[in-house]
């Protein structure tokens, strides 16, 4: 059955009829609220799936991939989960008691209150939320939990943990260079294009608007002197040209600084998507 594309509707029926061989199927609907207790659904996909409040108990979706799978409220007490990928798939809720999830791949997966009671995590690399989730006699031997928020999470010897996973100072160091870049972009490309398009210049760093103290040459190797400074201190150099924005938004200097802006969006956005695969 491998491949093989099918809708919520017809599993059931085919279910309701018997079947419970579906390993290597394309599932795709909502099976919300489900009877699916004991079905075998190994190596197949699983992608936006609704499936909350399903009854997956002792179903078996070994090496099956679950991405974007709301599971919240379901039970899949004694399920085997062994080398299932899980993408940004959610499980708060759920009811995981003595579940099999060893060499299991987590990614951005939300075990909120989960039930994790006697489950086997044994190698598991987990990049989860196990916020208020119990795991009372659960196997975590191998783990890799070093992306992993705990808060309030009862662990295997029963005792509460509550740890600031790395994966948050990753997301505010990628915050802190995205501020960076649009930072730096954004005042490059104003003085850039009050160096293309003004005539009169003042050379400094305090001021961008046009005064007739120096020629465009000189603004231009002025300007690269201060490279270094605006590399360090855009930041705060950006609030400073943005305050015209205020007092005067449609003299040059404020519509070089819009335009320096929107530019610096480009980058900056570009940077925080693609920086995300940052371990």
């Amino acid at each position: 059955m491998s491949n093989i594309l099918i809708a919520a509707e017809e599993l059931l029926r085919r279910y309701g009829a018997g079947e419970r061989n579906f390993s290597g199927a394309t599932v795709e609907g909502d099976l919300s609220y489900a009877d699916l207790s004991g079905i075998d659904l190994s190596h197949a996909r699983l992608s936006d799936c609704y499936m909350a409040h399903v009854n997956l108990s002792g179903a078996n979706l070994r090496n099956a991939s679950l991405i974007e799978v709301c599971l919240n409220a379901a039970n899949l007490a004694g399920a085997d989960l062994r080398g299932c990928r899980l993408g940004r798939t959610s499980f708060s809720g759920a009811d995981l008691t003595d579940a099999d999830l060893r060499d299991v791949e987590c990614h951005d997966t939300n075990f909120t209150r989960a039930n994790l009671t006697g489950a086997n995590l044994r190698g598991v690399d987990l990049d989860a939320t196990l916020e208020r989730a119990n795991l009372t006699g659960a196997n975590l031997e191998g783990a890799s939990l070093g992306r992993t928020s705990f808060w309030n999470t009862i662990m295997p010897d029963g005792h509460s943990l509550n740890r600031i996973p790395l994966n948050v100072f990753r997301l505010l160091f990628r915050l802190i260079l995205c501020i960076y870049i649009f930072s730096f972009v954004s005042v490059v490309v104003a003085i850039a294009f009050q160096t293309i398009l003004d005539n009169d210049f003042s050379c400094g760093i305090s001021t961008i608007d046009p005064a007739p103290s120096c020629s465009r040459a000189e603004f231009f190797v002025d300007q690269l002197s201060w490279m270094p400074l605006y590399i360090l201190f855009s930041p705060f150099i950006l609030p400073s040209l943005a305050s015209s924005l205020f007092t005067d938004p449609f003299n040059s200097a404020s519509l070089y600084t819009i335009f320096g802006m929107v530019v610096g969006l480009i980058p900056a956005l570009c940077f925080f998507r693609f920086s995300r695969s940052w371990r």
